[in-house]
């Protein structure tokens, strides 16, 4: 995905400020379970299982949203609910 120049630099002011938090940290019991979750959330990746067409719809899926092509929470749950009191 393409990361537009103004998130960069929002995501370079995140992880300044994340390293300022680290730095002046002192629970070391914390730490640890911060370090691991982040070591371990590193590891997982969506995409890893899902197959091509899945991974492809997804991404398909993501664009219609971020150019409001979706359907409205609100009409979905509607949708939901009516096809759910017929199960």
């Amino acid at each position: 995905m393409v990361i537009s120049i103004k998130k960069k630099m929002e995501t370079a002011k995140l992880k300044e400020e994340f390293h300022k938090l680290i730095d002046n940290y002192e629970d070391e019991n914390r730490l640890y379970q911060f370090f691991h979750l982040m070591k371990e959330e590193k590891k997982l990746d969506i995409f890893d299982d899902l197959t091509p067409e899945q991974e492809q719809s997804l991404i398909e899926s993501i664009a219609m949203a971020d150019r409001n092509e979706g359907t409205p929470h609100e009409i979905a749950m509607i949708k939901f609910r009516k096809w759910a009191k017929n199960l």
